[in-house]
């Protein structure tokens, strides 16, 4: 079967994949298993700007899938934020996309501290790895009083499966590793790659949020877009049969173990829930999309910032 699956991922590569416009589904009522926080935050601490962090992927301010260049990160959440009146900004990645999550954490505290000291409250918005570089850098205490809120969307907060299956040591996977070294995307360089992987994660989840002026932190989770509504990418619904077939007899519901592609949503939670949306890893930030696909884009970035700012969150 890894065999098999493996070439199916190959062929992904090779240009197989193909773009579609995708559907999206917005739930403000989150499942049980995962409460919303309904309360309110006080407007003096509403932020008056949106820092988002890139995943991997990302060399400074774009996204890049070895040596193909996949345009700018964020742009087309840039573009929902401005149309909202938003003030945004992007933290730059550095420019070959291989820092670690706790060196993508330290340049997080250093921008916040920057903008905080111009007066500005920010809410951190952190997308897959961008979400752990977020929550990594929030144990500098000294950044909590400069900010408002933070969310992470698609993060793997207990790693995922996938990054497990890469790291394997078999003569298959050997062969896949050294392809994607052909593409341009060289794990050996990857400094967060064993970051990401189920085995490392209880780095994250080992410690404890002491601080009492911890800022809200809520979370985004995405998935069943591959296997429900969303079509949008090949090579996803690929990595996500991979996640799925690894994943079979853990003791979890069907419904955690549905995934965006990349990670699957039982990793996904930290904090409350603040929506669920159906869509995959790449789409959910505007990516493989076009048409009816991008205009629901838009309509669910809106409303994900629309209701941060009724919470008080966000001016």
């Amino acid at each position: 079967m890894t065999k098999g699956l493996i070439l199916l991922f190959l062929a992904c590569l090779l240009g197989v994949s193909s773009a579609i416009a995708a559907d999206y589904t917005f739930s403000a009522d989150c499942p049980k298993q995962y409460p919303s926080d309904s309360v309110s935050v006080h407007s003096s601490s509403a932020a008056d700007m949106v820092l988002l962090v890139p995943g991997a992927g990302s060399r400074r301010k774009d996204l890049h899938l070895g040596h193909l260049k996949w345009g700018e990160y964020y742009g087309e959440v840039q573009k929902v934020l401005a149309s909202m009146g938003i003030e945004n900004h992007v933290l730059p990645s550095d420019i070959n996309g291989n820092y670690s999550v706790e060196q993508r954490a330290k340049k997080v505290a250093r921008f916040v501290k920057r903008w905080g000291k111009k007066g500005k409250k920010v809410l951190l918005f952190g997308h897959s790895m961008g979400g752990l570089a977020v929550r990594v850098a929030l144990r500098d205490y000294s950044i909590h009083k400069y900010l408002s809120a933070v969310i992470t969307v698609s993060t793997p907060h207990r790693g995922t499966p996938l990054v497990d299956f890469l790291l394997k040591k078999s003569t298959p996977l050997f062969v896949l590793r050294r392809f994607m070294a052909l593409l341009g995307y060289d794990e050996t360089q990857k400094k967060y790659l064993k970051e990401l992987s189920e085995e490392h994660s209880y780095t994250w989840n080992t410690y404890i949020d002491s601080d009492p002026k911890f800022p809200p932190v809520y979370t985004v989770l995405v998935g069943d877009g591959i296997f429900g509504l969303t079509k949008s990418f090949a090579v996803l619904s690929i990595t996500g049969k991979i996640i799925k077939e690894m994943i079979r007899g853990k003791k979890y519901s069907d419904w955690e173990k549905r995934t965006d592609g990349l990670v699957p949503i039982y990793s996904q939670f930290w904090g409350a829930c603040l929506a669920q949306i159906k869509s995959d890893h790449a789409s959910i930030i505007g990516k493989t999309l076009s048409g009816s696909g991008m205009k629901k884009f838009k309509k669910v970035q809106w409303e994900i910032f629309t209701r941060v700012r009724r919470l008080g969150l966000l001016k």
